[in-house]
Formats: structure tokens, C-alpha cells, sequence
């Protein structure tokens, strides 16, 4: 939503691109989803856990999903942290040159 937010389609006609913030909103709603999906898919702790050891293996399949999931996301957000960026300085631009005109 930011993204929409932040172009009314000033900056768009100034710099001549289309839709690249809808592209990076519709990229955060799917990255969003996928991280739910991954926290929910991430092995919860058992009462039987307390009584033998358990079994390693499922808990080690589930860490290394978890950290590429969580790997995923991160570069996810540093992605759309810099396109964020670049849309603030574009809109910003563009107000500036409203007003100038």
C-alpha cells in the first residue's frame, strides 16, 4: 500500500515508467504470503520431546527450510526497502517539479 501511495502518476509521466509500483506492491503481498506460509510450516515442540531425545533429522530438515525461508525474506525486504527508496525520491522529484513549474 506505501507503494501505491507514494506515485499518483506525477512521477511516472516525469521519469516515463509505468507500473513499477504496482510491480513492488504486488511483490510485497506475495513475499508477505510466502513468509506466513513459512512460519506456519515451522516444526512446533512436542511433549514427547521430553522423555527421549527426538528424533534430529525432522528438526534439522525443518532449521535449514526455516533458514532459507527466512533468507528469502530478507533479501525480499532489502529489495523492496530500496525500491521503496527510490520511489520516495521519485515522488519527491516530482512534487519538486510541480511546484517549480
Amino acid at each position: 500500500e506505501d507503494f501505491l501511495c507514494l506515485d499518483d502518476g506525477d512521477a511516472e509521466r516525469l521519469f516515463g515508467g509505468k507500473g513499477e509500483l504496482h510491480h513492488a506492491a504486488l511483490r510485497s503481498a506475495a513475499l508477505s504470503r510466502k513468509s506466513l506460509r513459512a512460519s506456519e510450516a515451522v516444526l512446533q515442540s512436542s511433549p514427547d520431546w521430553t522423555r527421549p531425545w527426538p528424533d534430529p533429522e525432522p528438526i534439522l530438515r525443518t532449521l535449514s527450510r526455516s533458514a532459507s525461508a527466512l533468507e528469502y525474506f530478507v533479501t525480499g525486504v532489502e529489495e523492496l526497502t530500496s525500491r521503496r527508496k527510490v520511489a520516495v525520491a521519485r515522488a519527491k522529484t516530482a512534487t519538486e517539479a510541480m511546484a517549480a513549474a
